[in-house]
């Protein structure tokens, strides 16, 4: 069978697996939990990685180590260090201010 049929069988399924929803084991609401889950443990661990060491000192793989997933992953959430940074700054500013909201 050609490599190009094969591809194409693939990409119906994938289409069709999608299209059946819950009724295939596929939870909407838990794959958002989920995704919510991963990025917390990504800010944390970028929070906590950024709290020891200087920012130009830390990798990728570090934060995604530390966070328990894998580099493609991490970079699925955020494209570059920069935007990483900028979102573990803005979640600790964050978990700031409701604290201080909350006294």
């Amino acid at each position: 069978m050609p490599a190009d049929d094969i591809i194409s069988i693939i990409s119906r399924q994938a289409v069709f697996r999608r299209g059946k929803g819950e009724r295939n084991g596929f939870d909407p609401k838990q794959d958002a939990l989920q995704k919510e889950e991963t990025n917390r443990r990504i800010l944390d661990a970028g929070f906590s990685i950024f709290s020891e060491m200087s920012i130009d000192k830390v990798s990728m793989a570090k934060v995604a180590d530390k966070a328990g997933i894998g580099v493609a992953t991490l970079y699925r959430y955020y494209r570059t260090k920069s935007e990483l940074v900028v979102a573990v700054g803005t979640h600790a500013w964050s978990k700031f201010i409701i604290g201080y909201m909350l006294l």
